[in-house]
């Protein structure tokens, strides 16, 4: 499980997904309270997370994006 705290963000994608025919991602649920949001990811198998980065809004996405770079 990755576990991502997100201080100060509101989640606006689904909720909750899975993901059956994902190689490495079983679902993921966010939960939202007090302007925060806490991010679970379910794997099919262990990782560690290889990179991290925030990216800023730009022209094509209007809202902050987080990439996470998972070393199986």
């Amino acid at each position: 499980i990755v576990l991502v705290e997100l201080p100060g963000a509101v989640w606006s994608a689904p909720a909750q997904k899975t993901y059956s025919n994902h190689p490495l991602i079983k679902s993921y649920s966010a939960q939202s309270s007090d302007g925060s949001t806490r991010l679970v990811i379910e794997l099919k198998k262990s990782a560690k997370i290889g990179m991290k980065e925030v990216l800023p809004p730009n022209p094509t996405y209007a809202n902050h994006r987080i990439v996470l770079d998972l070393v199986f």
